[in-house]
């Protein structure tokens, strides 16, 4: 089963009522860096893995994303996030690069645990410090959210016997681990954007072990009950 497509929630739906300024989605943040049109010497405070994508891809882009702000446009920059390290490949390295930079982390508990003020000076993002045990006050030029991502178009799984998903509509896995492919439907394999937003080598690598899981399951069932390849179709 491959999904055609993620679409992100307006962000309004996803974090309530936000300043009509200076508020921007981490994407329109990251095209506005490759565009060169973001100023120099900004506040910028970013609230990231609270949008419920539990994906560490979108995590470590906004990261990245935020260096670049640094490194050439000599922004100072804080982060809010419930996940202050992630397993993902080089997040180790990233993250103590961001610290030797100057990138104050803030770890939370939830969405309820910050909140954004507007004045006349500009905006004032509100946190909870767990280490100081007190709150502190961030003057921010611009507030960037990473957006809520839920699958595009209808819902694809129909079927009343339709594997398990999540909260916002995605594929879950049968076991994130040892069976990433699988769902919990013998059967019924889920790999692409309907797994939750992807990049574009992990579909493909994805699309590949999928297609090799049906094969041995077609051949599995040819030897178990005397039926050949022939009656078995896989779609793409």
């Amino acid at each position: 089963v491959f999904a055609h497509g993620s679409r992100a929630l307006p962000l309004t739906e996803t974090y309530g009522p936000l300043p009509d300024k200076r508020v921007l989605s981490s994407s329109r943040f990251l095209r506005s860096l490759e565009q060169d049109d973001f100023g120099q010497d900004q506040r910028l405070v970013a609230v990231l893995g609270l949008a419920g994508n539990h994906s560490p891809f979108l995590y470590r882009r906004a990261l990245e994303g935020l260096r670049q702000a640094i490194r050439r446009k000599q922004s100072r920059v804080a982060v809010i996030t419930d996940q202050v390290r992630v397993a993902i490949p080089g997040s180790e390295e990233l993250y103590r690069e961001l610290r030797e930079l100057g990138v104050l982390f803030f770890k939370v508990e939830g969405p309820g645990s910050w909140c954004v003020r507007e004045g006349e000076a500009g905006l004032t993002v509100e946190v909870f410090d767990r280490v100081l045990r007190q709150p502190v006050a961030l003057p921010a030029d611009w507030l960037i959210l990473e957006e809520s991502y839920v699958p595009a178009g209808e819902r694809f799984f129909w079927s009343p016997h339709a594997p398990r998903t999540d909260r916002q509509g995605f594929a879950q896995a049968a076991h994130a681990h040892l069976d990433p492919g699988a769902t919990n439907r013998k059967g019924i394999f889920a790999g692409g954007s309907c797994r939750g937003w992807t990049e574009g080598g992990d579909f493909a690598g994805q699309a590949e072990a999928t297609a090799l899981e049906v094969l041995f399951l077609v051949e599995a069932i040819g030897k178990g009950t005397g039926l050949g390849e022939e009656v078995a179709e896989v779609d793409e």
